[in-house]
């Protein structure tokens, strides 16, 4: 028998994962002024339309590695996907056990401390390298980003309170 718990996790990694790839990807980590950017683009509203560059475009910028470090482990949540639904998938067969479950939720977990990290480090540079003077405000990127933290941990206790319960 399916551990209703496991497809719901399943269903839920699946809606994480698009949003994860929206929040990573999207120019909207901060806002300042007339400015918005991500992790690997700002933009700037000139006479009503958009103007974005690569971060970095025109030379090395302050916090590099710290940037690349966001970048990263952000990367690192989105393939670990796979693996995780991979996982759980196999632990929906009938006679598979415990451990593939408890692999899927490990997995999980992982992601809740790398995407927790992102933020953490995406966040840091952010007000270490763009905020001044002028109040800065964090996006609806990184909002979407810091809800995944919390996406991610209900389908890491979903899967591992499913696979001890199975």
């Amino acid at each position: 028998m399916v551990a209703i718990p496991k497809v719901v996790a399943l269903g839920l990694l699946g809606l994480t994962g698009i949003l994860s790839i929206v929040a990573l990807s999207t120019t909207y980590w901060y806002t300042l002024n007339t400015s918005h950017g991500g992790l690997w683009r700002s933009c700037v509203e000139i006479r009503g339309s958009s103007v974005c560059v690569n971060i970095g475009e025109f030379g090395k910028i302050e916090g590099e590695s710290k940037l690349n470090a966001a970048r990263g482990l952000g990367v690192l949540v989105i393939l670990a996907i796979p693996g995780v639904a991979t996982l759980l998938i196999l632990s929906m067969r009938e006679g598979a056990g415990r451990i593939l479950g408890l692999l899927a939720g490990g997995l999980a977990v992982g992601q809740v401390v790398f995407q927790a990290s992102a933020v953490g480090v995406g966040g840091s540079w952010i007000k270490e390298n763009l905020s001044g003077p002028i109040e800065l405000d964090f996006g609806w990127s990184f909002g979407m980003a810091t809800a995944m933290i919390f996406m991610y941990l209900i389908i890491a206790i979903l899967t591992i309170v499913a696979s001890l319960k199975g």
